[in-house]
């Protein structure tokens, strides 16, 4: 017997959803979808500003990863993150890196070793508070915030009981302790 997949879209904001039913769905576009404490939250397709932002930044990760052989597995944009067992949350920028390990199946039982978040209009609490717990719980390394309302850069690090932040100014260069030699100066970031 042939099963149909369960479509979502707008109208399905808060219907509540098992993990299976959230990884088989087919999802309604231009929305973006996530799963939280089991529930469906529809969000807002990406703005053109928040885009480019991305794009930038993909731009010189990827020029990274060719230039530092060995060190980056994967960059994976609007990637899948299992957070929680009922809450799934679609990072805007995930860095995996190689650890010579045999991967799983699905991308959302990997755990990434940086994320990277674009704060949207609407976005704030998702992207600084809830987010930045969830990814600490578990066990993201490094979680930086680009907040283009704010044109600063938040990068958190993995500490002993919580992330230890620091801020970056428009003037700064974004480094990470798990990619030597990556240098992106903020000044090449397109604020508005």
């Amino acid at each position: 017997m042939l099963q149909t997949r369960l479509k979502l879209g707008l109208e399905d904001q808060g219907h509540l959803l098992s993990a299976e039913e959230f990884a088989d769905a087919e999802f309604g576009q231009p929305y973006r979808y996530e799963r939280v404490e089991g529930r469906l939250v529809v969000l807002s397709p990406s703005g053109l500003a928040h885009t480019r932002m991305i794009s930038t930044i993909l731009e010189h990760l990827y020029v990274y990863k060719h230039e530092s052989e060995g060190i980056i597995d994967l960059i994976a944009s609007e990637s899948w993150i299992r957070t929680e067992t009922n809450t799934d949350r679609m990072a805007d920028i995930a860095v995996y890196l190689t650890t010579g390990e045999i991967q799983p199946d699905q991308i959302h039982e990997m755990v990434p070793d940086l994320v990277i978040e674009v704060v949207s209009e609407g976005s704030e609490e998702r992207d600084y508070i809830s987010k930045r717990r969830e990814y600490y719980n578990l066990g993201i390394l490094e979680y930086a915030i680009v907040d283009p309302f704010r044109k600063i850069i938040t990068l958190l690090i993995y500490g002993e009981r919580n992330y230890v932040g620091r801020e970056l100014k428009p003037d700064g260069v974004f480094t990470s302790p798990r990619l030597p030699g990556l240098n992106l100066p903020l000044a090449d970031f397109p604020w508005p």
